[in-house]
């Protein structure tokens, strides 16, 4: 008696799982907007940007899809392409597999790399209009094996400039048998619309290709939007560590070429660049640079 009811109850089965699939099948194949209550859609988007310096700025896509399905769907891959002001900038794939939940919601992530060279023409337009915001968009395709579905959206978000450094004046603050203690006064350039915080700002600096010299600056240091903010970094250089160099650098007229780096995380109110690191770079001749150090 057991046995004879199984059968019955597996063609059951069996008839809903086909007739849900037919109508998924259907569904994706009509241009009809309400067809949306079973196909797996996109209910939210978000960006996080975790690395920004000149060459480029690396980001976490955050994508939220909901599978309104009583059964669970795994997608084989997906393919995503990024857009800033309707102009395509990234575009790349996640061949791992994605499983999403019956009657639910799955929160799926994937990096997005973005070279900063494909942005300056779209910063330029935005700067040329005036705005301060732009619309980001994202496009996806989910391959799920019976059927792909795409997924959009957009998101109007502050224009993101990368902060500028400028080394404006060198002051000599002590000068001893061992080496010279340096005050690096430098310019930080907030283009954006909102307010920067710099968090535990790390630096260095090289003069004549010669080695590193590191120093820090720790706290937060506030950069008003559109503004620029002067700033004093503390430097001491060994005379043991750069005999060629140094003496050179303080007298002047010297051709002696300087790189700077810096490095700090973001203080900042919106999620989507909240501890960010940022990375900034500064290059010149100390042949001019001679000129702005003085002795104290």
């Amino acid at each position: 008696m057991f046995k004879n009811r199984i059968v019955p109850i597996l063609l059951i089965i069996l008839l809903l799982i086909t007739a849900l699939l037919a109508g998924y099948l259907i569904l994706t194949r009509k241009k009809d907007p309400d067809r949306t209550f079973i196909i797996p859609r996109l209910v939210r988007a978000e960006v996080e940007i975790t690395h920004l310096s000149r060459e480029k700025t690396v980001m976490t896509a955050h994508l939220l899809l909901n599978n309104p399905m009583p059964v669970a769907l795994k997608a084989d891959s997906l393919s995503y392409s990024l857009y800033i002001g309707r102009k395509q900038v990234a575009k790349s794939s996640r061949p791992e597999p994605v499983s999403l939940q019956g009657k639910g919601s799955n929160w799926v992530n994937f990096p997005v790399t973005l070279y900063n060279d494909d942005l300056v023409q779209v910063l330029k337009q935005a700067e040329a209009q005036g705005l301060d915001s732009i619309d980001y968009g994202i496009s996806g395709t989910v391959y799920t094996g019976i059927r792909d579905f795409t997924l959009e959206a957009t998101r109007r978000l502050p224009l993101i400039y990368i902060p500028e450094i400028r080394l404006e004046e060198i002051e000599v603050d002590s000068l001893n048998l061992s080496g010279t203690g340096l005050r690096c006064m430098v310019k930080i350039v907030n283009k954006n619309a909102f307010n920067l915080e710099a968090k535990d700002i790390t630096f260095r600096i090289s003069f004549g290709d010669q080695r590193w010299f590191s120093g820090q600056v720790p706290g937060l240091v506030s950069i008003p939007d559109s503004s620029t903010r002067e700033l004093d970094l503390p430097l001491f250089i060994s005379f043991k560590d750069m005999a060629q160099t140094l003496p050179d650098l303080l007298r002047k007229g010297a051709d002696i070429k300087y790189q700077m780096h810096m490095e700090f995380r973001l203080n900042a109110e919106m999620r989507f660049i909240r501890n960010s690191l940022v990375v900034v770079e500064n290059e010149g001749s100390a042949r001019s640079l001679a000129g702005l150090i003085k002795k104290k």
